[in-house]
């Protein structure tokens, strides 16, 4: 049993019971071997791509627990569709336990937080830019430079 990544979606719907208890997402889509199908749960759950959006996974992430402890994933889920119809759920990163057990669990939250931390670090930016367009003292330029440094690394931009 294989997976395919959604390369299109063709149309894109939600429905709202009329009571408002429950709202349903339902994707059509067209995979890379041009096959189509449509998907259909809670709208948080269903992946699809916007142009412009981040190459990394939105964030939030969180550790999981159970049969994911160790690792990382996104709130709102990183699915690719089965043959069968059905999805599995991906991890964005796996992190690996028994070198330092407090160390390691240091590692995983600092993995998870990274979303956060780039948008964190990007609207800090943008306000300094903003409120302090002429501040060249040494340690501000350098503090700046870090800064779009650390979001270039982490973009790959």
């Amino acid at each position: 049993m294989g997976t395919h990544r959604i390369d299109k979606i063709t149309r894109y719907e939600i429905r709202r019971y009329a009571d408002n208890s429950q709202v349903i997402a339902t994707c059509h889509w067209v995979d890379g071997y041009g096959q189509q199908g449509t998907t259909s749960g809670d709208p948080a759950n269903l992946q699809t791509s916007a142009k412009g959006a981040p190459h990394h996974t939105p964030g939030p992430w969180h550790i999981g627990a159970g049969n994911g402890a160790g690792a990382i994933f996104s709130d709102e889920g990183r699915m690719l569709l089965t043959e069968a119809g059905g999805t599995t759920l991906f991890p964005i990163a796996t992190v690996c336990y028994g070198y330092r057990d407090d160390e390691d669990e240091a590692n995983a939250h600092l993995i998870a937080a990274a979303p956060d931390l780039l948008a964190a670090l990007k609207d800090l930016l943008d306000q300094a830019d903003e409120t302090y367009p002429h501040f060249e003292s040494p340690r501000g330029t350098a503090n700046r430079m870090l800064a779009r440094a650390a979001i270039e690394k982490a973009t790959l931009a």
